[in-house]
């Protein structure tokens, strides 16, 4: 009976031991996975991260709606609905204020053009309507007096963490111009592709060591989205808004190559792009289509986590 007795402590104070043992190493686990998640960045493929995350990060608070710039503009045709109920839904997934310009359409704007008489032929219709869609926001730039603006146009994605990129671009470029000693208001550079289409780019030196994803332009194909200066817009007016004998890549490369003409730098890995499931046919045949991680990618990101207007809530939203 003694004996028996002994065995029921003895197995009782095991089994309290191995339960003290369990909250313990319970504890210690969770204790070791909050510091280890405090320690390390949220990744966006973590299923606990969140739309109210990202908004609550300190860069997006300090980019604002605008990314740093006076103003975005999204080249639009407003027949396109589809197209902006995308593009607006990846806008409003991370915040942005964007002002829709409203692209060419030449099957009613053919004539009300200020574009030469004999220019019809000479180039592809499709490349008229993108220099005139393009002039238009330069015009409006400078109209309003606005001293830098992000261009972009409807079927592009980007990158996640755009309000950093273009941060980095802009404050690279400021410190640029200031080692060079440029005066008054001009900035010391006019266009900053970050998004192209063009494996040329990152031939030349990096502006800076830390970020060297930035460098003095090649060959920038395409005009998706852009950075421009006050200056840059006024250049690209003067310079080209009445002279269309080409398309609007060649046309920019050849103002790039006249010494004292058009500063252009891009980032060599865009971060703004055309998804092919958006636009499946590239431009031409030296057009390349670069693709955003799905992780880094904002259209995939709220493609899981968010939410894709359709054309009729865009239409209810007044697009």
């Amino acid at each position: 009976m003694v004996a028996e007795l002994n065995g029921s402590k003895i197995l009782g104070l095991l089994k309290s031991k191995i339960a003290i043992g369990l909250i313990a190493s319970g504890l210690c686990f969770f204790a070791f996975s909050s510091v280890y998640h405090a320690s390390r960045p949220v990744r966006l493929s973590d299923p606990e991260f969140s739309q109210k995350w990202f908004f609550d990060m300190p860069h997006r608070k300090k980019a604002g709606s605008k990314l740093f710039t006076d103003n975005i503009y999204c080249i639009s045709v407003s027949e396109r609905i589809d197209h902006r109920a995308r593009a607006q839904s990846l806008f409003d997934h991370l915040g942005l204020d964007v002002e829709y310009s409203q692209g060419v359409d030449l099957k009613k704007d053919r004539g009300y053009l200020d574009v030469p008489k004999d220019i019809w032929g000479k180039i592809e219709d499709k490349e008229v309507a993108t220099w005139q869609s393009h002039v238009r926001v330069w015009k409006d730039m400078i109209k309003r007096g606005y001293e830098l603006s992000l261009v972009l146009e409807d079927d592009v994605d980007f990158s996640m963490n755009i309000h950093e990129y273009v941060r980095k671009t802009i404050d690279i470029m400021e410190k640029y111009s200031a080692d060079r000693s440029t005066s008054g208001d001009d900035p010391g550079w006019d266009i900053a592709y970050i998004g192209h289409c063009s494996n040329d780019e990152g031939a030349g030196k990096a502006l800076e060591a830390d970020f060297p994803m930035l460098r003095p332009a090649t060959k920038p194909r395409c005009h998706f989205g852009y950075l421009l200066s006050k200056i840059g817009a006024q250049k690209l007016v003067d310079k080209m808004s009445a002279s269309i004998d080409r398309s609007l890549d060649l046309k920019i490369l050849d103002e790039m190559n006249n010494k004292n003409s058009l500063r252009v730098y891009s980032l060599e890995t865009p971060v703004v792009v055309r998804r092919e499931d958006n636009d499946p046919t590239p431009r031409d045949a030296k057009a390349t289509m670069f693709r955003l991680s799905a992780d880094d990618s904002t259209l995939d990101h709220v493609l899981r986590y968010g939410h894709l207007y359709t054309i009729e809530e865009a239409i209810e939203m007044g697009l």
